[in-house]
């Protein structure tokens, strides 16, 4: 997962949890990006690959993120409640729940964004800052497929985040090791 999809869970995560719904993050694969691991460190974003989870019961639900069913490396879900929510164009019809698939727009974390503002849900700064990180990521700093939700989006939570982070997260491109 890229910071824009793991920006987008935590957003995602602590919404739900405004309403009481509890959530894991789960990705397939490894992170890899070292600003990706030192966003999660810094907001304490908790993720569990999903090799290492228990079985999925079947009644489960699953929020698939910057992804979509057979696209990438999703291709086999433990269970038929799956809801999509993505900023690529749609690979192949699947019949999902719920599905916010929106092609045009640069970034996942817009799309969740949109969610915090359009329905008067406080964002905290953490959220914001790791938010808007993912816009800066997926649109190459606002220059590369950006949408006017992506701008809008990017502008709302421009003076909420936390510019400490901000640049913590920034400046971790590159490893010793």
């Amino acid at each position: 997962p890229d910071p824009d999809a793991v920006a987008s869970a935590f957003g995602l995560k602590r919404l739900l949890k405004t309403y009481n719904i509890d959530a894991t993050i789960c990705y397939k694969g490894k992170i890899d990006r070292q600003n990706t691991r030192k966003m999660m460190e810094l907001f304490d974003i908790k993720a569990v690959n999903i090799d290492r989870l228990p079985e999925i019961p079947v009644n489960a639900q699953i929020i698939l993120i910057d992804a979509q069913k057979n696209s990438g490396n999703i291709y086999d879900l433990p269970c038929d409640k799956v809801i999509s929510i993505d900023h690529h164009p749609i690979v192949q019809y699947y019949p999902y729940i719920y599905a916010d698939i929106q092609g045009n727009v640069g970034a996942c974390a817009s799309i969740i964004a949109s969610y915090y503002f359009e329905n008067d849900i406080p964002m905290d700064e953490e959220v914001a800052t790791a938010l808007l990180y993912g816009i800066k990521i997926d649109t190459a700093q606002l220059t590369r497929g950006v949408s006017p939700l992506d701008l809008e989006m990017f502008s709302k939570m421009f003076y909420m985040v936390n510019r400490k982070y901000m640049n913590e997260i920034e400046s971790s491109t590159i490893e010793v090791e």
